[in-house]
């Protein structure tokens, strides 16, 4: 590379270099030059000897819309080809090729995704959160996935057609079918003398973006009689930026009505304290990237204890997610986080275990008030349903 060509990690395994006045030539010689050097690069590790290989998609910013995020969007299908044809490879951004590959993966996947809907082929699944402070819930507090079953009977992960699902514009559809199918299974939890775990629900940007959101929450409450105060829903930072009104009308509605809210991917941007302050935020998601390298890089663990501390003062929880040790979860101890969530702590599972074994653990950790109050909710929720639309109208100026 050349001294002008900054690099940055982009997350994970990801990194982007902006070569700055440079040919289509130049950069081609450039990316087989990196290729080419990772390539015979020997990684050991505990006496065994790995080859590793890098995935390349290269873009002339002139061939994509000048904006940031369409580079680095084009650059990402870009390498997502080159892994798709055999990984270890450069690809370039061709914007015809590329959106015939897209138009053939998006045929393939929208159909899927559609007839699993209609079909009721979709799963949803959990993973649980480790409360490190001693006043952590009584009742499990879990984050909820969903998973495609194929008609085969093989289980698809969201990261294979939730892109086609976001481009498509089914998220709307899908969130729906995950808050409806949640608090039904709760209703049932609560039928059977158990109580259910909290859940978070996450939202797309499509969903924030739709009106007729909080319509469909504040019905399905009054459908279930489910308690409001066990469902937490997750927005994106990324989300937040994008649809800040509409989010915030999402926001007031749903603490009306008695719901918990969460950002994710806080710290991202310098953006990210002003939410806090200024939103009904009740969890703040510190980011992945600042927790996975936290017990070796002083920078990240400072970064997770400056949020932390911040987040507190302000009044809100905080949940350190992709924590993947032992070591971190001591860290994230000592600093005062109050939940983990990853791999070191627990795994992606059926959430509905959570309503059966777990929910009854959880029941007798209940208050007998609450247990009460369960019974009175399906009357009391058409009330609570008003001020919620009332708080979010509110947002907008609207008078009463």
């Amino acid at each position: 590379m050349r001294e002008s060509d900054p690099p940055a990690r982009l997350g994970g395994g990801e990194f982007g270099i902006l070569l700055e006045n440079c040919s289509v030539e130049d950069a081609l010689r450039i990316a087989e030059e990196l290729r080419r050097r990772v390539e015979n690069y020997r990684f050991v590790y505990e006496a065994r000897c790995f080859s590793i290989g890098a995935s390349i998609g290269l873009v002339p910013l002139a061939l994509c819309q000048q904006t940031v995020s369409a580079a680095l969007a084009a650059a990402d299908r870009a390498c997502y080809i080159a892994k798709e044809k055999g990984r270890n490879r450069i690809e370039m951004y061709v914007p015809d090729a590329d959106e015939a590959h897209r138009r053939h993966i998006d045929h393939g996947w929208g159909e899927r995704v559609a007839r699993a809907l209609e079909q009721d082929r979709l799963l949803l699944y959990a993973q649980p959160l480790m409360p490190l402070a001693a006043d952590g819930e009584d009742a499990p507090l879990v984050e909820v996935y969903v998973r495609l079953r194929e008609n085969g009977g093989q289980l698809v992960s969201p990261s294979a057609f939730m892109p086609t699902a976001e481009r498509l514009g089914l998220m709307p559809q899908l969130d729906r079918w995950v808050i409806a199918k949640v608090l039904e299974r709760a209703a049932h939890c609560l039928e059977a003398g158990q109580v259910p775990p909290c859940c978070i629900i996450n939202l797309s940007a499509a969903s924030i973006a739709d009106k007729s959101l909080l319509d469909f929450v504040v019905e399905q409450f009054e459908r279930h009689g489910v308690p409001q105060a066990r469902f937490c829903f997750e927005l994106t930072e990324s989300e937040l930026m994008t649809h800040y009104t509409q989010a915030q009308r999402f926001m007031a509605g749903v603490k009306a009505l008695g719901c918990r809210v969460s950002l994710n991917e806080f710290g991202r941007t310098t953006a990210s304290f002003g939410y806090a302050r200024n939103l009904p935020l009740d969890f703040i998601k510190i980011d992945g990237m600042f927790v996975r390298q936290m017990t070796a890089d002083p920078v990240d663990a400072a970064t997770v204890e400056a949020i932390n501390r911040i987040a507190h003062v302000l009044g809100k929880r905080t949940i350190a997610e992709r924590v993947e040790d032992e070591a971190a979860i001591a860290t994230l101890r000592a600093i005062g986080v109050d939940y983990a969530q990853g791999y070191a702590v627990a795994p992606v599972v059926p959430l509905e275990g959570f309503f059966a074994d777990r929910g009854r653990a959880a029941c007798a950790a209940l208050s007998r008030a609450e247990r009460r109050q369960t019974a009175r909710r399906r009357a009391a929720t058409s009330t609570t349903s008003h001020r919620a639309r009332e708080a979010a109208g509110s947002c907008h100026g609207k008078k009463r």
